[in-house]
């Protein structure tokens, strides 16, 4: 109870005055890519809630403005999180594919996978399982491609995120379908990643569905010995 109080006062922090704030801060941000950054960043960590909606539509009128594909992928990108935020999965699916068509434009493979498994989530919600797990896996390739050596720190942070949340959709897809023995190889690549990023919360999170997927197959003892761990 107190973690969910917690975060209703800080929701409710989040008002008109705080986005009108932030907006009128953005004269002191150097260039227009981290105006744009900025704007899209704090959408996502306010969880795209309705008052965000301004962050994004900033971000979206300075890429119009400086007329650049990779700021407008970005903000599409934003957008399309916004709608899959708030239930609107046609607008989600129709600004996603809005950004990854101008991501063919400019080389950002990171993107182009966080864009695909924003898709598949659509997809998932929408009750397209089959589908999801095809944009999620096309996800995935495009990540497993990418040179790690040639990324910045901030850009292996966003790899080694993106990584946990494939492998733990593609889990959860599969135990869907109930293709358990891929499910189980999934969780297994999530709960590796979750450790690579020093996540514990996350990979008690992936070991919890992994035990009870164990308790679902009649592996008692393995399911119960994962749920201790």
């Amino acid at each position: 109870w107190l973690v969910f109080s917690k975060l209703g006062n800080y929701f409710l922090a989040i008002n008109k005055k705080y986005i009108d704030s932030v907006i009128s801060t953005l004269d002191t941000v150097k260039t227009n890519f981290d105006k744009v950054r900025m704007l899209t960043r704090l959408a996502g960590e306010n969880r795209y809630i309705p008052l965000t909606r301004e962050f994004i539509d900033k971000s979206i009128e300075i890429s119009k403005i400086v007329d650049d594909p990779k700021h407008l992928a970005h903000s599409y990108y934003s957008l399309g999180n916004y709608y899959y935020f708030n239930s609107k999965l046609d607008s989600c699916l129709t600004n996603l594919d809005k950004a990854f068509l101008l991501t063919e434009e400019i080389n950002e493979p990171l993107l182009q996978s966080s864009i695909l498994s924003t898709k598949g989530g659509a997809y998932s919600k929408l009750g397209a399982v089959i589908l999801a797990i095809s944009t999620q896996m096309e996800a995935k390739q495009l990540l497993d491609k990418m040179d790690t050596l040639a990324l910045s720190e901030d850009e292996i942070r966003k790899f080694k995120g993106q990584n946990l949340v494939l492998n733990n959709s593609l889990a959860n897809l599969y135990n869907k379908t109930e293709d358990y023995e891929k499910a189980i190889e999934y969780y297994e690549g999530a709960y590796r990643a979750a450790l690579n990023l020093d996540s514990k919360g996350n990979a008690a999170v992936i070991l919890y569905n992994k035990g009870n997927l164990f308790i679902r197959m009649n592996r008692l003892e393995e399911g119960l010995a994962i749920l201790e761990r």
